[in-house]
């Protein structure tokens, strides 16, 4: 099955802008017609990637893949595939995809960001505490009880408690 896949027999008949552009084409129609080896190359990712397909009995549903175009530029697609039989025989099959590269850019910034933001929040020897004006804790760092002897769960259950603990001089500025 595979082997026909990758064949010179197998045909682009259909498809839109968002899977031209991950290959570096200008239109649809420049897809039109072009080898399914044209898109996905018989390399190993493209194997494994149609071996889940076949294994899963001719459907695959939200799998992550990423492309690379002639130009360099990388592509993440979350691909579905579907089989449309005919007399028990593959005739075609739909290969969705919908490019979510600047999606997975995004979270893999924030996830850098969130990362760098607990490093300096959460550090020892750092006490970082939010706190809404009646007295409730929206965050408490890490190293809370290591430094002031009270676990996160006493600020909790005690609205206020930090502002007990700290010195008279430095209730006002708190």
């Amino acid at each position: 099955i595979l082997n026909r896949i990758f064949s010179h027999n197998s045909a682009c008949l259909e498809t839109n802008l968002t899977f031209a552009s991950a290959f570096s084409l200008a239109a649809a129609a420049d897809c039109i017609g072009k080898p399914f080896a044209f898109f996905f190359p018989p390399n190993q990712t493209n194997l494994e990637l149609l071996t889940k397909w076949v294994e899963g009995n001719f459907f695959l549903s939200n799998f992550e893949h990423r492309t690379v175009a002639a130009d360099g530029h990388e592509s993440i697609l979350q691909v579905s595939i579907y089989t449309l039989f005919e007399d028990s025989f593959i005739r075609r099959f739909w290969y969705v995809a919908r490019d979510i590269t600047a999606v997975k850019r995004a979270v893999d910034s924030m996830q850098t960001a969130e990362q760098h933001y607990r490093t300096l929040v959460e550090r020892p020897g750092l006490v970082l505490v939010r706190a809404k004006p009646d007295g409730t804790y929206l965050y408490l760092s890490p190293h809370v009880q290591d430094i002031i002897g009270y676990a996160p769960q006493d600020f909790e259950r005690t609205p206020g408690l930090f502002q007990r603990l700290l010195h008279p001089e430095d209730v006002a500025q708190h």
